[in-house]
């Protein structure tokens, strides 16, 4: 794990030598690095391009060294974000977090529950799976004859794709909280209390 202001990744220099900051990094489950943005105007393009960028140096870099995990990239926003900018994140799979709708892997979590369909309907959950995972995809090495390559598929969002997984997320974040308060009111703070316990310590330990 690693804290803010970090110029490298899990201890690797950017492939180009520049320096990055990166705000936190961390493999747990699986290997993720987040840039956290607290400003009242929301993330604007050429942050979601930097960020995309700046990864994409690093994770050269974690290749050279032959480390080929899947990277899976956040973008964390205290606010809104401007839907045209939130699609341009999404097609480059970086995973946003912002206030006014639910995160889509937190979606994907709960409609993975074998409740899923006590408030989202079968094919919505079906759909909302298909649409969301494309969406959170990482970056990922292909071994492609010796090489490690990394691959950019152009055909994977037509707009109408767009369309529905906005539709999906916000219907499916109402529906699911709404859910949620009635079956287990208290979820999001027993959350912030596991959290808080896990992480206590954590900045006097590193300093």
């Amino acid at each position: 794990m690693q804290g803010p202001g970090s110029l490298h990744l899990f201890s690797y220099p950017s492939a180009s030598g520049l320096k990055h900051e990166l705000d936190a990094a961390c493999i747990l489950d699986v290997a993720v690095v987040l840039e956290a943005k607290d400003q009242a105007c929301g993330v604007d393009k050429n942050e979601v391009d930097s960020f995309d960028g700046k990864t994409f140096d690093y994770y050269e870099s974690l290749v050279r060294h032959s480390r080929t995990f899947p990277l899976y990239r956040i973008l964390w926003s205290t606010s809104a974000m401007n839907p045209l900018i939130r699609r341009y994140a999404i097609r480059r799979g970086i995973i946003l977090v912002t206030p006014d709708i639910v995160p889509i892997p937190s979606l994907l979590a709960a409609a993975s529950r074998w409740d899923g369909a006590d408030w989202l309907t079968d094919q919505s959950l079906s759909d909302l799976v298909l649409l969301g995972e494309r969406a959170c995809r990482p970056l990922q090495g292909i071994s492609d004859i010796g090489k490690i390559v990394y691959q950019y598929p152009f055909n994977v969002w037509k707009p109408a794709d767009l369309d529905d997984l906005e539709y999906l997320q916000n219907i499916a974040s109402s529906q699911w909280l709404n859910w949620l308060d009635k079956c287990d009111p208290l979820h999001f703070e027993n959350i912030t209390r596991i959290c808080l316990q896990s992480t206590s310590g954590w900045a006097e330990q590193r300093s």
